[in-house]
C-alpha cells in the first residue's frame, strides 16, 4: 500500500490476517479509512503518517484493545466506532 500515495479511501474488511501486517501509515493522501471485522487486530497506532485523514470507521473488530494516536488527527471529523467489545484504551 506504500505505493499508491494519492490513495484518497481505504476499506478493508473480513480480512483475518491483518494483525500480522502493518496498517497502511504514510498515506498523505488518505482521508477515509474504514476497518470492518478485522480479526485479530489487537491495536491499533500510526496516526501521525495518517495527517489528512478526516474519517474513521472502526467495527466489529472484536479482538482490538486499544486506538492510540487520536489526538494527533487534526482534520478527523467523522469517528465511528462500534462492535469493540474488547476496547479499553482510546
Amino acid at each position: 500500500l506504500a505505493e499508491v500515495p494519492n490513495l484518497r479511501d481505504l476499506h478493508i474488511q473480513n480480512c483475518s490476517d491483518l494483525a500480522t501486517h502493518s496498517l497502511p501509515s504514510d498515506m498523505p493522501a488518505l482521508r477515509s479509512l474504514v476497518l470492518s471485522r478485522v480479526a485479530g487486530l489487537s491495536d491499533l497506532v500510526g496516526f501521525p503518517q495518517l495527517a489528512g485523514l478526516e474519517e474513521l470507521s472502526i467495527d466489529d473488530c472484536d479482538s482490538l484493545q486499544s486506538i492510540r494516536g487520536l489526538p494527533e488527527l487534526k482534520k478527523l471529523r467523522r469517528l465511528n466506532l462500534f462492535g469493540l467489545d474488547e476496547l479499553k484504551d482510546l
